[in-house]
């Protein structure tokens, strides 16, 4: 990707930098993910796209309690260390979707307002159409640095669409020839480096 468009990525911290391939990407904006999945779309034929928040949390649904905070996840002097994709048998849910509950968060489509699942529709809700201000994108799940008092798979946050951080990362959803509304999108990615 980076070699095809000319991108630059961000150089992250000497501590923070991924081992290897297997790990999670991260240190990548709203908008950068968001043109990789433009890139990826075009150059496979298929739509490739961020989920949208109500997409990743039916994704995680199956991963609840189960993967709440535990010692890998929390570093006492500091965020923990990435973790390659899958390697965690607490964050897979049935449908073999691994990393949604800690190691990095992931941006989500939508906008973000704190009170959205206060007056959003009840079945497939995409957030805001407009940006509240400030402009802020969805982040979910928990990621490395820890200290979230719910359940990892439950965490919702949010950041601008330029921040680049050592704990947020994506994933891309490949929209099914004909989707179905109560199926997991047929591939959810984590992208890894």
């Amino acid at each position: 990707y980076l070699e095809e468009t000319g991108r630059t990525p961000a150089i992250p911290p000497v501590n923070d930098r991924a081992p290897g391939a297997s790990y999670p990407a991260v240190f990548v904006s709203w908008n950068e993910a968001r043109h990789f999945a433009m890139w990826l779309s075009k150059k496979e034929g298929a739509v490739y796209r961020l989920p949208t928040e109500a997409e990743w949390e039916r994704a995680a649904r199956a991963i609840g309690e189960g993967a709440d905070t535990g010692p890998e996840r929390v570093a006492a002097d500091g965020p923990a260390p990435l973790r390659p994709v899958g390697t965690s048998e607490r964050d897979r849910t049935p449908e073999e979707i691994h990393g949604l509950a800690g190691n990095a968060a992931e941006w989500c489509l939508d906008w973000y307002a704190e009170d959205f699942y206060q007056w959003s529709p009840a079945s497939d809700p995409v957030g805001p159409g407009r940006p509240p201000e400030p402009a802020r994108r969805v982040l979910r799940g928990g990621d490395r640095s820890g200290g979230q008092d719910a359940p990892w798979a439950l965490v919702r946050g949010s950041a601008s669409p330029v921040t680049r951080d050592g704990s947020i990362g994506l994933r891309l959803v490949r929209e099914a020839d004909t989707p179905t509304s109560d199926t997991v999108p047929s591939s959810v990615r984590t992208i890894t480096r």
